[in-house]
């Protein structure tokens, strides 16, 4: 899963131990987002912990309004790729989303249950087909709320 582009002229990249690596013109390469979104050296240490007051850069941020439905990207934080090739079913799948997790916790509160609970903190994230999950699911108790 990830942004498939190649290659426009040769390039060199920097390879393990620092050495150089040359890339040729035409061949192809993937983006994972994953990797950005993990990237010690773009987010920081604490990279693997959730952190809602996280520092993020002016084109990531809601511009002091707190989730109002601005769906941030940068070249660092892209989750469905970034600029003219990004997804073009972001849209429409950051509002069905919203939506249906709107109808949902309207209808039900919703609380960690067995093993998903007694693991909550753990970082372990296995892939699924096209999208990263918790490594062993996650069980969760629903409760209807009271009208």
């Amino acid at each position: 899963n990830g942004t498939f582009r190649e290659v426009q002229y040769d390039d060199f990249i920097e390879g393990p131990n620092g050495e150089p690596v040359k890339v040729s013109k035409g061949q192809p390469f993937v983006v994972p987002p994953w990797s950005l979104h993990h990237n010690k050296e773009l987010w920081g240490d604490d990279v693997e912990e959730f952190n809602p007051d996280r520092k993020w850069l002016p084109e990531e941020d809601w511009f002091g309004d707190t989730f109002r439905a601005y769906n941030p990207e940068s070249e660092r934080y892209c989750p469905f790729t970034f600029g003219p090739r990004s997804c073009i079913g972001r849209p429409f799948a950051m509002m069905e989303a919203r939506l249906i997790l709107a109808a949902l916790f309207h209808k039900y509160t919703f609380e960690l249950a067995g093993a998903t609970k007694a693991a909550a903190g753990l970082s372990e994230i296995s892939v699924n087909i096209g999208t990263l999950g918790p490594a062993n699911g996650m069980y969760v108790l629903c409760h209807p709320r009271n009208a």
